[in-house]
């Protein structure tokens, strides 16, 4: 029962890989499956991230004691960053035909890729204190709510005609971030 939860949570985590690699095997994609390919791979960068401040503020915020809380939300956590892993390397090799010159001089040209790149890496770095450094990661962990943020920028800034979905992600993360400056505001007090 201990680990039920967590194992859980990993399998939970690679379901769109394999949802996504059964679509791609079938020619579900059709002939150009490249961008949707690498929007897959991004939103759900973005849903592991949301569902991630989900869980975190469901359980704070309902008291609910939960023991593997902190090891399931690092799951999320680093599912959130190895999808928006895929997700850039999708870009340079489909977008950019693997040139990496061409890739940085459209994210220097591009707002919206420069804050999903800024996102990026806040989540490098909160992978890194993640899984290296576990010691040091709750002074890092706050890292995920401007990670959110600019990535939800990047999603809806990304979109030629942004959906409903899109416009709620982004509020859902503004809203997180504004909870966590003004109860970080609270405790200084």
């Amino acid at each position: 029962m201990k680990y039920s939860s967590i194992f859980f949570s990993i399998f939970l985590g690679a379901m769109p890989a394999i949802y996504l690699f059964y679509q791609f095997a079938t020619g579900f994609y059709g002939a150009e499956p490249t961008k949707a390919i690498l929007h897959f791979l991004g939103d759900w960068s973005i849903y592991f991230l949301l569902g991630t401040l989900g869980i975190l503020w469901f359980c704070r915020l309902g008291k609910i004691p939960f023991k593997q809380l902190p090891i399931i939300t690092k799951i999320f956590g680093n599912y959130a960053f190895l999808y928006a892993l895929g997700h850039i390397f999708c870009y340079i090799l489909f977008e950019q035909g693997g040139s990496l010159y061409l890739t940085f001089d459209e994210i220097a040209r591009r707002i919206y890729l420069l804050l999903g790149m800024m996102g990026f890496l806040c989540l490098v770095i909160l992978n890194i204190f993640s899984i290296f450094f576990s010691r040091f990661f709750p002074r890092f962990s706050a890292l995920i709510y401007p990670a959110g943020f600019l990535g939800s920028i990047h999603y809806l800034l990304g979109q030629k005609i942004p959906s409903l979905s899109s416009y709620g992600i982004f509020f859902a993360f503004f809203i997180l971030l504004c909870v966590k400056l003004l109860s970080k505001n609270k405790d200084k007090k």
